[in-house]
C-alpha cells in the first residue's frame, strides 16, 4: 500500500451533461496525472464521451 501522498487524487463531479460540469469533467482528464473520475449525469448517455 502506498503512503497518502502517493495516492491518486479522487474528483466527484456533478452535472457532467454540458456546461461547467463537463468542461471541469474533460479537464481533469487531459491532466492525466492518474486521478480518480466519478461523474454523474442525469442521463448515462451523455457521458459516454468521457470514459476512457
Amino acid at each position: 500500500m502506498r503512503p497518502p501522498s502517493e495516492r491518486p487524487s479522487t474528483w466527484f463531479v456533478t452535472g457532467t451533461s454540458r456546461g461547467l460540469g463537463l468542461e471541469l469533467a474533460a479537464q481533469l482528464l487531459r491532466r492525466g496525472d492518474g486521478a480518480n473520475l466519478d461523474v454523474t449525469a442525469r442521463t448515462a448517455a451523455t457521458t459516454d464521451h468521457l470514459a476512457a
